[in-house]
């Protein structure tokens, strides 16, 4: 179960803010959905939770989950076995008497780092497709602006045994496809995707990879991350 970020006590229960989820490629083997109101917000969070998810600070995160699992793993107050880490200063599995960690910590969230309960109740999740036990959750950058925080990403909330992603097989078509390539690389080495571009707009492109099932949503390949071949 993803742990509900809008919980106050005492506060009343106030509907969210839609959201839509966006598939983002954000390298050939990378992808990343994120739950945010638009595609240039959305785009916009996912840069900068990418280092959250994946390399050294994942698996550390992972780690400390699984260690702390062990110890909890008979208390059903804190929220569905979710360790949850301010990524703003560090405080990990806060704990306040009669309270679950959820709301420890949204309350440390709002007496240290200034955060309203709009901001708590408008924040926007990054996830990896079909994980449902590693989240990171974030600030739109407007309203990470207004309360001067550095870094849009303000929580992780992960489970143990966090499933390892493997993409299915799927067949081949004969559609027609638009080569994108990525614009750069940690090796500079060229990178090309196949895509068949079902619309396009200022933030990105939309469609879908060679393979992938077209009844879903299209995935989202960003301008920045990525240009058409032979530009």
């Amino acid at each position: 179960m993803i742990p509900p970020l809008t919980q106050q006590d005492g506060e009343e229960k106030r509907p969210m803010a839609r959201n839509s989820t966006y598939t983002l490629v954000m390298s050939p083997g990378q992808r990343l959905e994120v739950s945010a109101p638009d595609v240039g917000t959305a785009i916009a969070v996912a840069r900068e939770a990418l280092k959250y998810l994946q390399g050294t600070s994942y698996h550390l995160a992972i780690a400390a989950a699984d260690s702390l699992e062990q110890e909890q793993v008979d208390d059903e107050a804190w929220g569905g076995h979710y360790v949850l880490t301010c990524l703003l200063c560090g405080l990990a599995h806060p704990q306040s008497s009669g309270k679950s960690d959820l709301v420890a910590m949204q309350e440390h969230h709002m007496e240290v780092h200034g955060f309203k309960a709009e901001d708590l109740r408008l924040a926007l999740r990054v996830n990896l497709p079909g994980d449902r036990e590693h989240f990171i959750w974030a600030l739109a950058p407007a309203q990470a602006n207004v309360l001067g925080l550095k870094q849009l990403c303000y929580l992780r909330a992960v489970k143990k045994s966090v499933l390892s992603i493997k993409p299915a097989a799927q067949p081949q078509d004969t559609a027609n496809y638009t080569t994108l390539v990525q614009k750069s690389s940690f090796d500079s080495t060229p990178r090309l995707q196949e895509v068949l571009v079902t619309g396009q707009d200022e933030y990105a492109w939309y469609g879908y990879h060679r393979g992938d099932a077209r009844e879903e949503e299209p995935l989202v390949w960003p301008r920045g991350e990525w240009e058409l071949s032979g530009e």
